[in-house]
């Protein structure tokens, strides 16, 4: 709980919402621990919150919180430097914290999110840090074009996959099921005109092989990758990079069943 304590409301409203939550939370975690999942904004509206010195705006009964810490993907904080100019392309941005964080430093940015509902969040983040320019695609990258179902769990819709078994979480009741357009990497960035796309970040919840698959000249284009694997991904994931010229930076645990990739392209020198 105490990496929350780094979230502030914007505004009187979002203040009594906000530590209203902080104080349930803890009176749960208190009397149920083994069921504590982290704090949830109850009630129907919204609240506005500063994050990492960016605004965000959290729908109530969902995990956006969790997802505005600054350190809830370390691997991610530790290597993603994007800088002014640059381009970076999101895969799975979820409600933007990141890609949100790159257009605030000048860089162009990509953000593709296939749940129709993240996707909104991302566009009125996006708005909230005065983020215009920033381009957000609300379709799901894999290694075809097409239509496909999106399963999205009730509370945490950030395990959102194409996978149902990626997306089953024992803590919810149940999966939704959501059509979604169905394209591939290299089809949603190769038409943008890109020579290069500094960035890449993939987290795509046991899709990502198939993503890899379906981009092979944007991860030619590609400079520095961060891509989150599972256990049944990892190697799959290193061999393809591997074939693309991709040097392995490290592997990093991310949580007890997913770790990072970070991957660069190594600099051509001169003969």
């Amino acid at each position: 709980m105490t990496g929350y304590l780094s979230i502030r409301p914007v505004g009187a409203r979002s203040a009594v919402r906000l530590y209203s939550c902080f104080l349930l939370a803890g009176i749960s975690r208190t009397l149920r621990p083994g069921r504590f999942r982290g704090p949830y904004l109850y009630g129907t509206s919204p609240a506005v919150i500063a994050s990492g010195g960016l605004r965000f705006e959290i729908r109530p009964r969902s995990e956006d919180l969790h997802y505005t810490l600054p350190d809830h993907k370390p691997t991610v904080r530790r290597h993603f430097a994007p800088r002014a100019g640059e381009t970076v392309v999101d895969v799975g941005a979820h409600i933007g914290f990141y890609a949100i964080r790159a257009g605030a430093c000048g860089a162009r940015v990509l953000a593709i999110e296939p749940n129709p509902a993240t996707a909104r969040q991302l566009r009125t983040n996006a708005r909230l840090n005065g983020l215009h320019a920033l381009e957000v695609l609300n379709v799901a990258l894999a290694d075809r074009e097409g239509s496909g179902t999106l399963y999205v769990p009730r509370l945490r819709d950030g395990r959102s996959s194409l996978i149902r078994g990626a997306a089953a979480d024992g803590a919810d009741r149940g999966l939704a099921e959501v059509a979604v357009t169905v394209e591939t990497l290299d089809r949603v960035v190769l038409p943008r005109g890109e020579a290069t796309v500094d960035w890449l970040l993939i987290d795509t919840e046991g899709a990502e092989v198939a993503v890899l698959t379906g981009g092979p000249r944007t991860l030619e284009r590609t400079t520095h990758l961060l891509l989150e694997v599972s256990e049944g991904t990892s190697e799959a994931c290193r061999r393809l990079l591997d074939a693309k010229g991709f040097e392995i930076v490290s592997e990093e645990r991310q949580t007890r069943f997913t770790s990072y990739l970070v991957a660069r392209r190594p600099p051509v020198r001169d003969r």
